[in-house]
């Protein structure tokens, strides 16, 4: 797997390697807990969801995490769903979520990889510790 932006294993830089430490449940090495969302970050949430783990959030990964955390499964990520995604994994509760970028019409979701969020860092703990 090659180097991604946004998204570090434990000891690991930007690498995928695997890491000398613990694994969470899945077996899958534990995301960094840094508030950087890109593709790693993605693919545990996406594992996590039960949906193909491609590193891509599009409308299907939304319409999982909107039914995962009790929202109306529209496929478009907006503030009704982050709210829903931050009382899920403990972030402070504003609807706001300054590790998307941007959401296409189409629900596809940009990540800006250099904003470090409560809400992301949040999200990467939950599958380390295998409670999303």
């Amino acid at each position: 797997e090659a180097q991604e932006a946004g998204d570090r294993y434990p000891g690991g830089g930007t690498t995928s390697a695997t890491p000398k430490t613990a694994k969470p449940a899945s077996g899958t090495p534990r995301l960094v807990e840094d508030g950087q969302l890109g593709p790693l970050t993605a693919k545990a949430v996406q594992r996590a969801l039960g949906v193909t783990a491609d590193g891509v959030w599009g409308p299907v990964t939304v319409r999982a995490m909107q039914r995962r955390v009790g929202e109306a499964a529209d496929g478009l990520l907006g503030p009704k769903t982050t709210r829903g995604v931050q009382r899920r994994v403990g972030a402070t509760v504003d609807g706001v979520w300054p590790s998307i970028r941007s959401v296409s019409s189409s629900g596809l979701v940009a990540f800006n990889t250099a904003a470090v969020s409560e809400t992301t860092r949040c999200l990467q703990a939950a599958p380390n510790e295998g409670r999303f």
